[in-house]
């Protein structure tokens, strides 16, 4: 039973989720209203490749975000607690660790004492966002050795949060679903991939070639043949994706950085839908952008956050944060995907 101040925290938070379609500002926004609901003393917020459970991109608070790359290169194939939830069929809406683990065994796991406690992270409590069955995202709650653990009404709360989060993520899903984005590095592995693109690459065309060796091919032949852009630093292929389900736009682009060949990516943008004719079929140019903000949507477009643009240019993020929002009303964009697509997507040429 919630009391009348948690009460007001938890229709607060249920506010921000129905009222906000960003992802990102979202993840945070959960954070910062969880702890009058379920204390915590670090936690993280990750989005989830639904078909290999990797963690990505966490949102953190408390935590050291590097911490993150030395899980992913060496300690998630240790993380027993991770296991032990995913392998029990069905993916629980929500799960702590005293459910599933002996603490006096968990102790001599390497994750456990090098990674987990070294970092005050002694319990824990999650909440999965699903989807279909599909897992998109993690919120991963921490307590110190000291604390209490998680109790079972906190857990309650949790699991009412459960399906507000999932309709939350499921909204994004539809708002960027028409889009299917999908960048890959110069030896032509996948760095990210959206969503749709995930979906778009575990089938095959109709010739039966898988839609990644295809993808690979277009890069090749990128480099090998690089077609102007009116973007400083792009080129781009434009075709079709012919899959055994349809047929769907595809406009590959070659980013080049200013390190030349040791900061090439490629950004394939594949059009899932059919709604787009309210996309400006303008260059960056005919959007009137200055040679500043062709610049800035240029880094926008190889995924760079705006704290790295700021960085890579030498000016202040609140600068960049300006020049995003003009170049947001010069192109009619609500968002980076839509930025990207206005600006380099299937429809221009």
């Amino acid at each position: 039973m919630l009391n009348d101040q948690q009460f007001e925290a938890y229709n607060a938070l249920l506010k921000q989720i129905y009222g906000n379609r960003d992802i990102e500002q979202l993840r945070s926004i959960v954070l910062s209203h969880l702890p009058p609901l379920v204390p915590y003393d670090s936690a993280a917020f990750f989005l989830v490749d639904p078909t290999t459970h990797h963690f990505l991109e966490p949102c953190n608070v408390g935590l050291d975000l590097n911490k993150h790359k030395q899980y992913q290169d060496y300690y998630e194939s240790l993380d027993l607690y991770k296991k032990a939830v995913f392998s029990k069929g069905s993916i629980p809406p929500v799960d702590r660790s005293s459910d599933y683990m002996d603490y006096a065994g968990w102790a001599k796991n390497e994750h456990r004492c090098d990674f987990l406690l070294p970092q005050g992270i002694y319990h824990i409590a999650c909440l999965q966002v699903l989807n279909g069955g599909f897992l998109l995202g993690e919120i991963s709650l921490h307590r110190s050795e000291g604390a209490s653990d998680f109790s079972d009404s906190e857990m309650a709360l949790l699991k009412s949060l459960h399906d507000h989060l999932n309709n939350a993520f499921l909204e994004h899903k539809r708002d960027s679903g028409e889009i299917g984005l999908c960048e890959m590095d110069c030896k032509y592995n996948i760095i990210d991939a959206n969503i749709p693109a995930r979906g778009i690459l575990q089938q095959r065309l109709a010739s039966g070639q898988s839609v990644y060796s295809y993808l690979k091919e277009i890069c090749q032949s990128l480099v090998n043949s690089r077609k102007a852009r009116p973007i400083t630093g792009a080129y781009y292929w434009n075709g079709n994706l012919s899959l055994r389900t349809g047929s769907y736009p595809i406009k590959t682009i070659f980013l080049e950085g200013e390190e030349g060949k040791k900061d090439i990516t490629f950004l394939n943008i594949i059009q899932l839908g059919h709604n787009h004719g309210f996309i400006n079929t303008q260059t960056a140019f005919g959007f009137e952008l200055t040679k500043r903000e062709i610049e800035i949507a240029a880094l926008v477009a190889r995924g760079n956050t705006n704290l790295e643009i700021a960085r890579k240019l030498f000016l202040s993020e609140n600068t960049i944060k300006t020049h995003i929002k003009r170049i947001f009303i010069k192109t009619g964009s609500s968002s980076r995907s839509e930025l990207i697509y206005n600006l380099f997507g299937p429809n221009q040429s």
